[in-house]
């Protein structure tokens, strides 16, 4: 409380006017400020194996989703005070988030709500299979090749290795993002049914396989 001195009768109207913002001690917001927002801080840490490491999207009230990385932290601004939903998504398959992803803070005047996810991820590995019908197999096998991640141009050549006829090979190491997996070394009498290279998205798409059809050769 604010005590005015003695003050005649005879004062101004500004006089007053001054006199009335120097005693309003309140703590209200400046000027231009919303008086009735708050904020929320998403904070993620991630932990194992095979990490996502492209981050996950943070969406609000379903509103246009934002990115947060595999450890990070997001603040969002200007929330109207009250109850409010927000989720963590785009969370590759050999990834849980611990408790859910999906909360619902309360966000209180001028105070900053803060959401803490932790997320755990598993081993993966990509694997690729051959199967192969017919008669005159392809002797000596295939090889295996993977290309990418697709951020370059041209893709660059990641793994190369032999694989039998009727075999499989792992690939460890690889990023989340998109690769082409290629059969190479194929016979001249045997063909591959389907798409070859095909395209990925590791670790969403971890496992490939090929499907080889060899046809007798002419004596």
């Amino acid at each position: 409380m604010c005590r005015s001195p003695h003050w005649s009768l005879r004062g101004t109207v500004g006089l007053a006017a001054l006199l009335l913002a120097a005693c309003d001690d309140s703590t209200g917001p400046a000027p231009g400020e919303p008086r009735s927002t708050g904020s929320i801080q998403v904070t993620t840490t991630t932990t194992g194996a095979s990490l996502d490491s492209n981050g996950y999207s943070v969406l609000l009230n379903g509103n246009p989703p934002l990115h947060v990385g595999p450890n990070d932290r997001l603040l969002l601004q200007s929330i109207p005070t009250g109850a409010h939903s927000v989720s963590l998504g785009d969370v590759s398959p050999n990834c849980a988030v611990v408790e859910g992803g999906r909360r619902e803070p309360v966000v209180e005047r001028r105070a900053t709500t803060t959401i803490d996810y932790s997320v755990d991820c598993a081993y993966v590995e990509l694997q690729v299979t051959t199967t192969t019908t017919g008669v005159d197999l392809d002797p000596d096998g295939y090889r295996a090749q993977v290309y990418g991640p697709y951020d370059f141009a041209p893709l660059p050549l990641a793994f190369d290795v032999a694989v039998a006829v009727n075999g499989s090979a792992s690939f460890e190491g690889l990023d989340h993002w998109l690769y082409e997996v290629l059969l190479v070394e194929i016979a001249d009498n045997c063909t591959v049914q389907g798409a070859n290279p095909v395209e990925i998205r590791f670790p969403y798409q971890s496992n490939v396989g090929f499907v080889v059809e060899c046809a007798p050769i002419d004596a």
